[in-house]
C-alpha cells in the first residue's frame, strides 16, 4: 500500500507537468530535423538511425521531464518526509518506475507526432515507393516490411527507441545520486551511450561488441543489423540493465538516508 501511494504521487508529478509537452515536441522536432531528404514516412524511419546526433538530442528531451526528481526532492528535503511515511525501498522503486515510464511515453509520443506530420505532409507511400524502401532496408524490423505489416513496423521502431530512452532516464536518475548538477543528469546517460559503445567494441571487436553495445542495439540496428541482432536480445539487455540500475539506486539512496 505504501508503494502504491508513492507510485501514484510520482506518476502525477511525472505526467502532470508542462515538461512532458515541451519534451514531446522537442523529441518530434529533433527527429524531424533530418527529414528533408525523405519522401515518405517509411523512408524516414529507415534512415532515422543515420543521424545519431539528432537522436541523442531526442533522447535528452525524453530524459528531461523526471530524471532529475531526486535532485528536486533532496534540494527541499522532500524525500526525507516521504521516506518517514513509508520506506526507502518503496520510495526508490516508485521513482524508478515513474522515471522509466515517463521517458518511454515522451519518446513514443514524440516519434508518433513526427510520423503523423510526415504522413500529413507526404501522404501514405505508394506501392513503388514501398518497394524501393524494402530493397534498401536493413533494419532489425525488416521482416515486418516483407510481410507488409507497415503499422507494426512503425510501432516496433517507435517502441525500440522509447525503451532506450527509458533505460537512459533511469541511468540519469542514478547519476543524480552522485552529482547535484541537473544538466549532468541529462547529459551523462547520453555520454555513457557513446563511451560504453567504444569500450565494448575495442575489447570484443565490432561484430561481437555490437551485441553488448547499448548504442548499437538501441540505435544502429534500426539502420543496419546483423543476423545475430535480435529484438529479444535487445529487450533482455534492457531488462537486465533496469535490474542492475535499480539495485544500485536502492543501495546508494539507503546509504544517503542512513
Amino acid at each position: 500500500m505504501k508503494f502504491m501511494r508513492y507510485l501514484k504521487i510520482d506518476m502525477q508529478r511525472a505526467f502532470g507537468t508542462w515538461k512532458m509537452g515541451v519534451a514531446g515536441i522537442g523529441v518530434c522536432i529533433s527527429l524531424l530535423y533530418n527529414s528533408s531528404g525523405s519522401l515518405n514516412v517509411l523512408q524516414w524511419i529507415n534512415n532515422v538511425a543515420g543521424n545519431a546526433i539528432l537522436i541523442m538530442a531526442a533522447l535528452v528531451f525524453a530524459i528531461y521531464p523526471y530524471a532529475g526528481t531526486f535532485c528536486e526532492d533532496m534540494e527541499y528535503c522532500y524525500d526525507r518526509q516521504m521516506v518517514l511515511r513509508g520506506s526507502a525501498a518503496a520510495y526508490t522503486l516508485s521513482k524508478i518506475i515513474a522515471v522509466f515510464l515517463s521517458a518511454v511515453f515522451v519518446m513514443f509520443s514524440g516519434f508518433l507526432l513526427a510520423v503523423l506530420f510526415l504522413v500529413v505532409r507526404y501522404g501514405l507511400p505508394d506501392a513503388e515507393t514501398v518497394q524501393v524502401v524494402m530493397e534498401n532496408c536493413e533494419s532489425l524490423y525488416f521482416p515486418l516490411l516483407l510481410d507488409r505489416h507497415f503499422i507494426l513496423f512503425v510501432f516496433c521502431t517507435d517502441l525500440h527507441l522509447s525503451f532506450l530512452a527509458g533505460i537512459l532516464a533511469v541511468l540519469g536518475l542514478m547519476c543524480s545520486l552522485f552529482v547535484k548538477n541537473r544538466m549532468l543528469v541529462y547529459i551523462l546517460p547520453v555520454a555513457f551511450l557513446y563511451i560504453e559503445d567504444i569500450l565494448v567494441q575495442r575489447m570484443l571487436g565490432w561484430e561481437r561488441g555490437s551485441l553488448f553495445s547499448l548504442n548499437c542495439m538501441g540505435i544502429t540496428v534500426l539502420g543496419t543489423s546483423l543476423e545475430t541482432h535480435t529484438w529479444q536480445l535487445y529487450y533482455f539487455e534492457i531488462f537486465l540493465l533496469l535490474l542492475f540500475l535499480g539495485a544500485v539506486i536502492c543501495l546508494r539512496y539507503r546509504r544517503k538516508v542512513a
